[in-house]
């Protein structure tokens, strides 16, 4: 996963839920509020960690609110640390090419960061659950093992929580 990660722009609920996930903020209040919407507004239109940098610093030079502000630093510090390598379009398609063709896939994430771990195993987790619920999707039966997957239900803010919940 540390060289060939799936595309998390692909999504952007599903970008949103993991980042809410991956970063679950523990004080409740007015700035951690605004994470998830703000990660809403600055992952749109988004095609790469790039184009999310990008936003998130326009919106940092733009902001005047100290809460606004605060989220939005908060939002920038911890995409840090979940940004993998721009690859290849080619590249990125080949996990969820070989999740939908119904191949045994085994990801390895041992390389990356806690947090993105978290954040990439859930968005590969909402990938095929809506693959699975979607009409055009494969019937064949579909079984996923998730080594360590109490990383992915400690995570939890407002309403935002793990697939793993309704996968189960």
């Amino acid at each position: 996963m540390s060289e060939l990660s799936p595309n998390p722009f692909r999504d952007e609920d599903a970008f949103v839920s993991a980042f809410a996930i991956a970063f679950p903020v523990t004080t409740v209040g007015i700035t951690a509020s605004q994470i998830p919407s703000l990660v809403q507004e600055l992952i749109h239109g988004c095609n790469s960690w790039r184009d999310f940098n990008r936003n998130v610093e326009r919106r940092i030079r733009e902001t005047k609110d100290r809460v606004q502000l605060s989220a939005l630093v908060f939002i920038q510090e911890q995409a840090k640390s979940i940004a993998q390598r721009e690859t290849s379009g080619s590249k990125t398609d080949l996990i969820d090419e070989a999740i939908r063709s119904g191949l045994d896939v085994v990801l390895d994430f041992s390389r990356l960061s806690d947090s993105a771990k978290i954040f990439y195993a859930e968005l590969l987790l909402r990938g095929i659950w809506n693959g699975m619920l979607s009409p055009t999707g494969t019937s064949k039966r579909t079984i996923v093992y998730v080594d360590e997957a109490h990383r992915l239900t400690r995570g939890r803010f407002e309403k935002y929580h793990s697939i793993l919940n309704e996968m189960a």
